[in-house]
């Protein structure tokens, strides 16, 4: 029978389910598992295209616990759409914790553009402007965002963002919830959080992965 447990994702959270063939990042929501048998997730999906993944299709799965991003491997041991739309994943046997021991976080400034929304805005509104934003502190939970002083009064939930890393990717439209303890000391700062297993923070977190592992390597 397939129950919630401890060690794994929680049930109802999004995680990413990459495949070897051809690295699309999709996402799928964790229903349960069995203990040592498998994992339950909703069908995957790509930009909310159902994808079909044939059985014994090798992926990486990622996604986050306790505020922290952990990944396995994973095997496709059955996916199904009738009467039910069930995706069924090899229990991992080893997860690995791919945030940092320490929390790994930008050290340096980007240049944003930020379009400010309610909470229950999935996209931004059509021919939207708009505001210079720049983005502080970023890491696979969240970051820091500064915004022009006049706006800070401003009613808003939630912001899209869009930015180029320092690899040359650019990032559109990522959406993210604004923190609810409170502004920082300098007025127009204030923290967010990325929501988990979104496919468009798939280039900031391996970015951010990749820079961990060669910040680790130089310590």
């Amino acid at each position: 029978m397939c129950c919630e447990g401890k060690g794994l994702f929680p049930v109802g959270s999004t995680i990413q389910v990459i495949g070897y063939l051809d690295k699309r990042k999709l996402s799928a929501k964790v229903l349960g598992w069995s203990e040592w048998e498998y994992l339950l997730t909703s069908v995957p999906k790509f930009n909310g295209e159902v994808i079909n993944l044939p059985k014994d299709a090798a992926a990486v799965c990622r996604g986050t616990m306790e505020g922290r991003m952990f990944g396995f491997k994973a095997v496709v041991l059955h996916q199904m759409t009738q009467p039910f739309e069930y995706l069924f994943l090899n229990y991992p046997v080893e997860m690995e914790d791919l945030s940092g021991s320490k929390g790994f976080r930008l050290g340096f400034d980007l240049p944003a553009m930020a379009i400010l929304a309610s909470e229950d805005m999935e996209s931004p509104p059509p021919s939207t402007k708009g505001i210079k934003a720049s983005i502080h502190n970023l890491s696979v939970n969240g970051c820091v965002i500064t915004i022009p002083d006049d706006l800070k009064d401003n009613s808003f939930d939630a912001i899209f963002l869009t930015f180029e890393l320092p690899n040359d990717e650019k990032v559109e439209n990522l959406r993210a919830l604004v923190r609810k303890d409170g502004a920082l000391p300098d007025g127009g700062s204030f923290g967010v959080e990325f929501s988990d297993g979104d496919p468009k923070f798939a280039p900031v977190f391996d970015f951010l992965l990749l820079a961990n592992k060669i910040s680790a390597m130089n310590e």
